[in-house]
Order: C-alpha cells, then sequence, then structure tokens
C-alpha cells in the first residue's frame, strides 16, 4: 500500500498534469449504446468521478438515469437482446448451448443486431430535437463504451469533427479492438486462447489448431460479413473512426498475461467503487444475523435453466439453514415458485448490477452464484469470495474456464447440472481452504497497485485531452493494414516450409524407387526360377538346380576321355 507522502506526491503530480484545462473544467460527451442486458452502467463511476473534478460532462446512455446533479444524462434505447434471439429453444424455452464457433458468430451478430437497434431509436430519428442538438456542441473530449468494439452512433455523431477519443470496453482483448486501434496484433493464438471459447491456458495439438480456427474465422466474419453490414447501416466505407487511446476492463488476476498495444491499457475493475454505498435497513439487518455467513445468489437468465435444475437450486439452498441466503431475483414467475415461510433464512432482493458489489463489499458473504461475466467476477475477486459459475454465453464461457484453472471457485455447465453436482460444489467453495485461499492471493494482486482503476482513467483522460499528440504516436497504421497472413509471418515462413517439403518429397521419392528396384529385382529372380526345369520326385529343389550341372560335369568327362584314347 502506498503511504500518505506517496498518495500526496502522486496527486500533485495529477494536478499539475492537467494544467489549465482542469482548472476551467472541460466539456465532455459519453456513449454509452451498448443493449440494456449488457450492463451498460458500468462506466458510471468514471462519468461521476470525472464530473467530481470539475469538468461538464454529458452522457448519451442506455443505463438507467444517473443520480448525479453534476452530469447531463440524456436516455437512449436499446432493447436488442441477443438471449432471447439465439439462446433460448424454440420449443422447450430452455437454454441452448452451442460449439465455440457457432458462439463467434453470434458475438459477432450481436455487435452489429446492437448497432442496428440502437440506430433505431426515436431520439436519434429527431436530429433537430433539443436533446440532439444539444450534443452538437464543440467537446473537448469523447469517451464510448467499446464493449463490442465499433460505435454506430459515434460515427455518425463525429462526421468531419476532429476531437479526441477516448473507449471504454468491458470486453477482453479481441481482433475487432486491434483494428479499431490500429494496433499490432499482439495475441499469439498459440497460447492465448480465443475469449470465446471454453480452450484450457495449456493448449494441447488439437486444442491449439481449434484455437486458431477460431481466430481465422475472425477474418471471414468481418470481410465475408460484419464490414459490408456496417457499410450499409451508415452508409460509408470508412466506418472506423479514429479512437486515440482504449482502456480495457481486464487484469492477470484473472485474464490471460500478455502483450498489449501501447494505446490499450487495462483498467481491470473500473465499474468497482472503492467505498460501498449504504444497503437498505432490511438487507444490512440480514447480513448481521447469520454469523455462519450468507450465499449471495444472482442469476438473471435462470428461467432458461431446466425445471430439474431450478429446482435443485431452491432445494440445496435451502438446506443450508444455518447460513442467510440472499437471492437478487426479477423473474416473478419462479419467485412464486419458492416456498418462501418455509425458507426463512432466504431474503429476495430486487437490485441492480452496479448494487452488487455493495452486497459483495459485506465481509459475511461467503459464497458467490453467478454466470460468470467478468464485472460480476472482479467483484468477487476485489472482496474474495469463491464462487460457482453458470456459463451460458459470450466470455462467460471463457472466464469459467479461468475461473477452474486458478482455483477461484467451481464451474458446472447448465446442461451437466445435477443436484448432486450444485450440492458438492457449494460445499467445497464454503468449506474447502484450497479456494478460499487462492481467491485471497487474487485479491491482493487485483488491489495493489499505485492508482486505482477509475484514477488512472482519469489521468489518461486529463492527458488525453491536454496533450493528444503523445497517444497519436501509440498506433501502428502499418501493422494495421497488414492482412492476417503477413501480420503472422505466414509468408515467410512459406518459404522455408516449401524447401522442407520438396526434401521430403525427394527423399519419399528415393524410397519408393529403391523399393520399386527391389520388387523388379525379386520379380525377375522368380521368372528365372520360373524356366528352370521342374525336380523329379521327391527331390529338393536345392538338388534340382545342381542336376543340369552334374550332367554337364559327367558328359565333358566322358569326351575328355575319348579325345586322350584317339
Amino acid at each position: 500500500m502506498l503511504g500518505k507522502w506517496e498518495k500526496s506526491e502522486l496527486l500533485l503530480l495529477f494536478l499539475l498534469s492537467c494544467g489549465a484545462l482542469c482548472a476551467r473544467g472541460a466539456n465532455i460527451l459519453g456513449l454509452v449504446t451498448t443493449p440494456q442486458g449488457d450492463n451498460p452502467a458500468w462506466t458510471q463511476p468514471l462519468f461521476e468521478a470525472l464530473a467530481a473534478r470539475g469538468h461538464s460532462v454529458t452522457v448519451l446512455s442506455t443505463a438507467p438515469v444517473l443520480k448525479n446533479s453534476d452530469i447531463t444524462h440524456i436516455p437512449l434505447q436499446n432493447d436488442y437482446d441477443v438471449v432471447k434471439k439465439h439462446f433460448v429453444d424454440e420449443g422447450s424455452g430452455e437454454y441452448r448451448d452451442y460449439w465455440s464457433f457457432r458462439h463467434l458468430q453470434i458475438w459477432y451478430e450481436a455487435m452489429l443486431g446492437s448497432c442496428g437497434s440502437v440506430l433505431e431509436a426515436r431520439l436519434l430519428k429527431k436530429p433537430s430535437s433539443h436533446q440532439m442538438q444539444s450534443l452538437q456542441v464543440d467537446f473537448d473530449l469523447v469517451i464510448y463504451d467499446a464493449t463490442y468494439a465499433w460505435d454506430c452512433v459515434l460515427h455518425m455523431l463525429l462526421k468531419q469533427r476532429q476531437v479526441p477519443v477516448m473507449g471504454v470496453s468491458g470486453g477482453k482483448l479481441n481482433t475487432e479492438l486491434l483494428k479499431v486501434m490500429r494496433a499490432s496484433d499482439t495475441i499469439n493464438a498459440a497460447n492465448i486462447p480465443h475469449f470465446i471459447s471454453e480452450l484450457p491456458h495449456a493448449m494441447g495439438y488439437w486444442q491449439r489448431v481449434h484455437n486458431h480456427l477460431l481466430y481465422l474465422e475472425e477474418v471471414f466474419l468481418r470481410l465475408a460479413i460484419a464490414s459490408p453490414v456496417l457499410r450499409g447501416l451508415l452508409k460509408t466505407d470508412d466506418f472506423h473512426h479514429r479512437v486515440n487511446l482504449m482502456l480495457l476492463n481486464t487484469h492477470p488476476a484473472l485474464d490471460y498475461v500478455q502483450n498489449m498495444p501501447p494505446n490499450i491499457l487495462e483498467v481491470g475493475g473500473l465499474h468497482i467503487r472503492p467505498h460501498s454505498r449504504e444497503l437498505s435497513q432490511s438487507v444490512e439487518v440480514f447480513l448481521e444475523d447469520y454469523s455462519e455467513g450468507v450465499i449471495y445468489i444472482s442469476l438473471p437468465r435462470i428461467e432458461l435453466f431446466p425445471e430439474m435444475a431450478r429446482t435443485a437450486i431452491i432445494d440445496v439452498v435451502a438446506s443450508y439453514r444455518n447460513y442467510g441466503i440472499i437471492w437478487n431475483l426479477h423473474n416473478e414467475e419462479l419467485k412464486n415458485t419458492i416456498p418462501v415461510e418455509k425458507m426463512t433464512n432466504l431474503h429476495i432482493v430486487q437490485v441492480e448490477p452496479q448494487a452488487q458489489q455493495d452486497i459483495l463489499a459485506y465481509s459475511n458473504v461467503k459464497a458467490f452464484i453467478t454466470h460468470g461475466d467478468s464485472f460480476s467476477l472482479q467483484e468477487a475477486i476485489y472482496n474474495a469470495i469463491p464462487v460457482v459459475v453458470f456459463p451460458m454465453l459470450h466470455d462467460e464461457i471463457n472466464n469459467a474456464q479461468r475461473v477452474k484453472e486458478r482455483s477461484l471457485g467451481i464451474t458446472i455447465a447448465v446442461k451437466s447440472f445435477s443436484y448432486n453436482s450444485f450440492s458438492l460444489a457449494l460445499k467445497r467453495v464454503l468449506f474447502d481452504d484450497h479456494f478460499s485461499d487462492a481467491v485471497h492471493q487474487a485479491k491482493l494482486s487485483f488491489r495493489n497497485r499505485a492508482m486505482s482503476p477509475v484514477e488512472e482513467a482519469v489521468w489518461h483522460a486529463e492527458k488525453l485531452m491536454t496533450e493528444p499528440q503523445i497517444y497519436d504516436a501509440l498506433s501502428s497504421p502499418e501493422a494495421h493494414s497488414q492482412n492476417y497472413f503477413v501480420r503472422h509471418s505466414l509468408d515467410v515462413l512459406a518459404l522455408p516450409a516449401l524447401f522442407i517439403l520438396l526434401f521430403i518429397f525427394n527423399v519419399a521419392f528415393l524410397i519408393m524407387q529403391m523399393i520399386a528396384g527391389f520388387k523388379d529385382m525379386r520379380k525377375k529372380k522368380l521368372e528365372h526360377e520360373q524356366l528352370l526345369p521342374k525336380p523329379r520326385g521327391k527331390k529338393s529343389l536345392k538338388e534340382a538346380k545342381y542336376i543340369p550341372l552334374r550332367k554337364q560335369q559327367k558328359h565333358d568327362t566322358h569326351h575328355t576321355r575319348v579325345q586322350k584314347d584317339e
């Protein structure tokens, strides 16, 4: 931890670096256009921190209205729902699982579907409205949610306007972000599993083949589907607006350790507030009533579980009578099936995702049952709470794999769910020190930083406004323009590979010639043997071979004697 004087020095450096712009306050526009189901409110702490610094912040957002008088909030609608569109079986109404290649296709469809949905918002259809006119002023900085890499509204608002742009992504480092940032491809497919897959970190040969095919599929989907659709939606060929800096909500405590381009920085936990807010009195009293601890459940898509699985979850948590159960449950139909009168240790709440961290901040919470999205897992690590994960879509599947590999909790596939598997998993995360030790170690790694994620994001935002030329030099347009084969030096490797193939071919040809020559010799030898007279009686073949020779010798001897007599 930093001492008092070290913190003071950092603060002084922070203030000096901001300069005159901080003194007068900057005009900042925030764009959050991701669908309501993708937790668009995760960027709120950053906007609040900028407003607290004296900047004028206007946010066009699909998130709930910010309860902050210093921020101008313009509501935007985006109802695109990737779960209902792709992951609900039409017959049973239950969860539909896919292979990783199909998951990647759905991820691209979600990006394009979100873009199309937000462009149909009523507000954007009325450019002359007062709210839209307020967005035509000169801004010193634009911050947009780059979870899906692109942002169609960003392109529409900033046509022919030169303004520094900073992205904040709630996703993982992927090739689309690298393309947006005009950055070199630093993703090594040999040891970094694709963010949409369930491949382990220590991949075998065929798993690495699988991983490379996923990255190649991305190239195909971008060229054949995504780019043409975006050109049609935005009516332009140039739909990638210049982005100066990207802040990525990842951290090695949960995510892979990998090389980052200089214009992409990791600020994992950006959405986590350093100080939890007050909860309702009923929740606080409930948390304090159970000395053994509390289990927190947040499964927003539990209605897609098989009925047997939903019943099993209720039965298992009901068996832990010494533990309090706080269940964040919005599904009224499922709520009516829970025997609340018999489960006195159950407290049902309905809170938004950004309020979840306030519950997890209580030291009395001993286990967290979740789908495994990055925001929830980072909050669990931040508070050292082991998890039971039910992954369903996008990066949840890969997150669950890392949870398993790093002993942060236990993963259960929805399709292989059973009463026994869930009961054993919950028992282990509650009583096995192996998980609590691992998650405490991850907490130390996650929290041990010179600056908090929000402080670092604010520092870079203000630095970008005052000295944007510093960040201009961090992109690599030349590397960005190279195709997949050139970026990965496949064209260079092709030449030695060709020589090796020619060498192997020549050796194989030589061996085949030798085998053919040997077979030809054997064939001639057999033909010669067939021309020899066959042996009489039961004489062996060897004796038969020497019969003509003995007769010839006898004839020669007789001929010699006759000559001598003459």
